[in-house]
């Protein structure tokens, strides 16, 4: 992020010396760094034990001045100071304090406090006023709390930053409320009672999570946690104003923001998010397995709010509850570590280079040891400014480099930079703790291995408000050798394009860097077509592509992408003009589709073997170290592009072959040969089993057969028919054949092609099948002793023993032929009388049909001649059936009045022409069948007359 800071900004650190006054921490549950070393060392001295809100101050020098978690205020001494307790923050606010000296004082200072609502607390903003000459110099509270909430106490965050203001001696103090960002100048003469109001687009429900800006003061960023909104702002130092609202997209299960901090270059943006899971069971609740939090970095340089969520990278998850972040004097960010709401680790995190991208920040997890304390949710906030960096800059690429590790190359110039300051600033840089240059810039001339190692600038400035500030400013240098460029690069090639005799031809340049790199995959090569286009930057784009006449010298520029160092060389292109070579055809026997099915289906392509095409090409070049590849067309050959490889299905086709040195790759000759695919026979087949009907079970021998037809069509095609994988002998070389018994057919036709007897192994014979499924059957046999008849019944039924019928598929219908057939052998509710069963095979072999008698014995006959039940008769008895029979028919009182014929229509109820009355008769009937079975039946009957 360049910034362009005047002479009035600068002013707004004249109230800072050093950074001395963020050097000591008090957080967590006792826990302690002291920063006043260099690299943070744990103390346990304080007595400070907070679940989220602290704060602490030092002078200039890194002494130790107070701490607060924003109820009590402890001195250096650790003992509240007097009128330091029961303050109006809470230990469980997020930001619960925040300490601000007061302008143009050497022992005042304002203790702002954020409240929150648990355990009997109140949310609310106030402040206080600490006399550090009062109390022997440990301090004491001497005014306060001043309330600044405008009576809007019960909707207030638990969120406080500051920065300096762009005027001299000014400070922001910023909280929220709502959707408002409340900015309080800090002047010389105190705390302004009206604050800059910004309303924002977004109100917030949830009031936990941190507020931070940006230590050049241009940015501000809020969490708001259950919300799960992580928001980005303009900030304005001069006026106060918030503007600009940016919201930043986090990722499920850890979307919900807590802690949030920027880089010292305000170019970074970091945010710690949890699942922010809740129960009211504390055993749940308490458990680290249920908690679960997120570290993610998001560069704010990006010039869009979508451009910034695409860089959002994420750089730690795992089972832990939220925790804040804060940037500490030593320019790293460092990660408060809780495993659940209540146990707090003996450690922080880090992150070490918060200034680099992604993962090259360094991200270390519990790295600093706290020793027998430990850290909880939260961490001190401070006046950002604190941080501020200066800003060095690398002349060449105008990147800024504060506090980055760059990495240059040995024998190269390079000239860094400071940011101009106003006034009269002096400038030091050092190297290796020794003064190298008292200049704006240093430059590093032919650099070499000893030139690498940490490179720093101090900047002393009285500024115009009369104070002394040292700015500070630091890089890492790590020097390397370029690679080698190798000499002699020479691409011949074949010009095999539609004019292959102009010398202008398609090179693929890539296919050249193998051999610049020497297969290292660190190197990276690019072409550029001359010097004026390598001196302009203007690389060849299309260099898979590239089109050139003979003998042009190439500028190829080879770079190490670990360290971006590189040299350059030359390329020597050579187009020859090229006849190509004509090599054998292939042929193969096209692939069939119909393998598992019931025939052959050609597949319009061959599988061809194009490792044993090149280790036949490759006889032929026995005496040179050549490498053989294969191509669809002429521009792939050139290119060295979609190589063929291996085994192919192709149909039909011209295949190119390129011949290139082994060495260099450069191409000797080209050439190509014909694929055919020779097509396969496809009988004929069916699709359903065939039937063969074999007449009667009974037949012997039995003549019978059914054609299964194999022709192709195609003259010349020899047939060979099998039975259940076994060669036929009799007949089974013809297209058509007859089979005679049940079975798996296949036939199998081999059809001969005229090919390259060179070429052809055992191609040149093609063969193709179709297989037949036969099964026997044939029409039913009926015997009336296959039939079981149930008759004079009040259900009469039939029974066909369908198992001494045939080997058929059988189907049954009643009287009717061309009726609805059952599959059940078996009729019920048969009316009396003479039927006829047909029977017929399912599968076309025929039918047979058979009459049964059923008798039925009538209750009643009623003589009126309406054509119903006119006479009385036995239905089912008639001569054919039974052809001896006597049924005679008495009165009531056993006097006989006829006899009757059982093929006649029966009795009608008259005696010698008269008509007898209704009343009971009574019958008596033997019935013999041709078998000589007799059925004797006796029973009466009733004469209704009506």
């Amino acid at each position: 992020m360049k910034k362009l800071i005047g002479f009035i900004f600068f002013c707004s650190f004249s109230l800072l010396y050093a950074q001395g006054e963020a050097n000591t921490w008090y957080f967590g549950e006792k826990a302690g760094l002291d920063f006043n070393t260099g690299d943070p060392v744990a103390i346990s001295d304080g007595k400070l034990n907070t679940r989220e809100g602290c704060s602490s101050f030092s002078d200039a020098q890194g002494n130790l001045l107070f701490y607060s978690d924003g109820s009590t205020v402890w001195n250096k001494n650790h003992n509240p100071m007097p009128n330091g307790t029961f303050l109006k923050g809470d230990a469980s606010s997020s930001q619960s304090a925040m300490i601000i000296p007061k302008p143009n004082s050497t022992t005042e200072y304002y203790l702002f406090t954020v409240g929150a609502r648990v355990s009997g607390g109140e949310y609310g903003f106030y402040y206080y006023t600490i006399d550090m000459n009062a109390n022997g110099g440990l301090g004491d509270v001497t005014i306060g709390p001043v309330d600044l909430n405008e009576g809007r106490a019960g909707e207030w965050s638990e969120k406080v930053a500051a920065i300096n203001g762009e005027e001299c001696e000014t400070f922001w103090v910023i909280s929220y409320v709502s959707n408002q960002f409340k900015a309080y100048k800090v002047t010389e003469n105190g705390v302004a009672v009206t604050p800059v109001t910004s309303t924002v687009n977004y109100f917030a429900e949830d009031r936990r999570g941190y507020l931070k800006i940006s230590p050049d003061g241009k940015k501000i960023a809020i969490a708001h946690m259950s919300d799960r909104r992580f928001i980005l702002y303009d900030f304005n130092n001069a006026t106060g104003v918030v503007s600009n609202q940016q919201i930043l997209d986090l990722i499920a299960p850890g979307n919900a923001p807590y802690g949030a901090e920027f880089s010292g270059n305000g170019e970074k943006l970091y945010v710690t998010a949890s699942n922010d899971f809740y129960s009211e069971d504390p055993a749940e609740f308490n458990n680290p397995n249920n908690q679960f939090s997120t570290l993610y970095q998001f560069d704010i340089t990006k010039q869009s709010t979508t451009a910034i969520n695409n860089s959002r990278v994420v750089l730690d998850s795992q089972n832990l509850y939220r925790g804040a972040l804060q940037l500490g004097p030593d320019q790293k960010i460092y990660r408060a570590m809780s495993s659940s709401y209540s146990t707090g680790l003996p450690f922080l995190s880090v992150i070490e280079n918060p200034e680099n991208d992604g993962l090259n920040c360094n991200y270390k997890n519990n790295v600093i040891n706290l020793g027998s304390n430990k850290s909880t949710q939260g961490l001190p906030p401070f006046i950002a400014s604190i941080f501020y960096l200066i800003e060095i800059t690398n002349e060449v690429s105008d990147e800024v480099i504060t506090n980055q590790t760059i990495k240059l190359c040995t024998g190269n110039n390079y000239t860094f930079k400071s940011e101009i300051l106003p006034g009269s600033p002096v400038y030091n840089w050092k190297f290796k703790d020794s003064i190298i240059s008292n200049s704006t810039t240093i430059t590093l001339t032919n650099i070499e291995k000893q030139n690498a190692g940490l490179y720093q600038l101090e900047v002393d400035l009285v500024d115009e408000c009369g104070k002394s500030i040292l700015y500070q400013g630091k890089f890492e240098v790590e020097v390397y050798d370029p690679p080698v460029a190798p000499e002699n690069i020479i691409y011949d090639q074949c010009d095999i394009d539609a004019n292959s005799l102009d010398g202008i031809t398609l090179f693929n340049l890539e296919t050249k860097i193998p051999e610049i790199t020497n297969n290292n995959s660190n190197l990276e090569v690019t072409f550029y077509d001359s010097e004026i286009s390598f001196n302009n930057n203007n690389p060849i784009l299309s260099a898979s592509e590239y089109i050139s006449a003979t003998n042009p010298n190439l500028i190829f520029k080879i770079t190490d992408k670990r360290t971006d160092c590189f040299n350059i060389g030359t390329m020597e292109l050579n187009a020859y003009p090229t006849s190509l070579d004509t090599y054998n055809t292939l042929y193969i026997c096209e692939n069939d589709l119909g393998i598992g099915t019931e025939s052959s289906i050609g597949s319009g392509e061959g599988t061809f073997d194009f490792e044993a095409k090149r280790d036949e090409i490759n006889t032929l070049f026995s005496n040179y170290n050549i490498v053989v590849e294969f191509y669809e067309n002429s521009q792939d050959a050139q290119l060295q592009v979609n190589k063929i490889t291996g085994t192919n299905n192709y149909s039909n086709t011209e295949i190119y072959v390129r011949i290139s040195n082994k060495d260099n790759n450069n191409c000797i000759s080209a050439g190509k040969f014909n694929l055919v695919v020779n097509q396969i026979p496809e009988p004929n087949s069916v699709d359903e089993i065939v039937i063969l009907c074999i007449g009667n079970i009974e037949d012997t021998p039995r003549p019978y057969s059914v054609a299964l037809d194999g022709n192709t069509y195609v003259q010349g095609d020899k047939y060979q028919w099998y039975l259940n994988k076994q060669p036929l002998t009799v007949d089974a070389t013809n297209p058509i054949y007859f089979a005679k018994e049940a079975g798996f057919y296949e036939v199998e036709v081999l059809r001969d092609f005229e090919n390259d007897s060179n070429n052809m192994e055992d191609n040149s014979t093609c063969i193709g099948f179709s297989n037949f499924v036969v099964i026997t059957s044939n029409i039913p046999v009926i015997y009336p002793e296959n039939i079981i008849i149930t008759d004079d019944s009040n259900n009469n039924t039939i029974t066909i023993n369908n198992n001494e019928l045939g080997i058929g598929d059988y189907e049954y219908t009643l009287n009717d032929f061309y009726g609805e057939y059952q599959d059940e052998p078996y009729f019920e509710n048969v009316p009396a009388g003479i039927h006829t069963i047909y029977v017929r095979d399912k599968n076309g072999c025929g039918f047979s049909q058979l009459e049964v008698s059923v008798l039925g014995f009538p209750k009643f006959f009623t003589p009126n001649n309406d054509g119903i039940n006119d006479t009385w008769r036995i239905p089912g008895a008639n001569s054919n059936f039974y052809p001896s029979s006597n049924i005679y028919i008495f009165d009531r009182f056993g006097k006989f009045i006829t006899s009757l014929n059982p093929n006649n229509i029966g009795w009608d109820g008259t005696l010698n022409g008269k008509y007898l009355p209704s009343t009971d008769y009574w019958y008596s009937v033997e019935l013999k069948d041709q078998q000589g079975n007799t059925r004797i039946k006796k029973g009466h009957f009733s004469l209704i007359r009506r």
